[in-house]
């Protein structure tokens, strides 16, 4: 879990940096991490699959971006109702 933070924060120096490339290499290995140690369904995962596309679509990979878009934006809705459901 840890690891996929670190990992966060150097895609965020990446991007910065406007090393748009790394940013989406460090991006790929933080959801991975995530999905691994969390599972598919866990807040993380649903950020980093969020974040990766944003930086997909800072780097002009248009499709790429928009793939994960909708499972992102889906995923936050979902995790917006629960929250809601159980206040």
């Amino acid at each position: 879990f840890e690891y996929g933070v670190t990992l966060s924060n150097l895609a965020s120096v990446a991007t910065q940096a406007g090393d748009i490339r790394e940013a989406i290499d460090v991006s790929r290995r933080q959801l991975e991490v995530f999905e691994h140690a969390l599972g598919s369904d866990h807040p993380f995962v649903t950020l980093a699959l969020y974040n990766s596309a944003i930086t997909l679509y800072s780097a002009g990979r248009l499709d790429a971006a928009w793939a994960r878009m909708p499972v992102a934006v889906n995923r936050m809705t979902k995790l917006v109702a629960e929250r809601g459901e159980r206040s």
